[in-house]
């Protein structure tokens, strides 16, 4: 996901300018929720991983001193 470059112009009409800019960052917006949208399964499932993965982490962590004491 790259950005484009900023786009061109003259502020001599702002009005202009500034609709032009806000399709320009519009545009990229849609780009960025088609882009999350589309990739969404397995974002979803490396987070639920890593969310298994914490708190079988925190478990052992926890039972490690329990463990010392027998």
């Amino acid at each position: 996901m790259t950005g484009g470059p900023f786009p061109a112009g003259d502020w001599g009409e702002p009005a202009e300018r500034l609709d032009e800019v806000y399709r320009w960052v519009e545009a990229a917006a849609l780009r960025t929720a088609g882009w999350y949208l589309a990739d969404r399964a397995w974002k979803r499932r490396a987070a639920r991983v890593l969310r298994a993965g914490s708190a079988g982490c925190a478990l052992v962590g926890a039972l490690l001193p329990l463990l010392g004491l027998a």
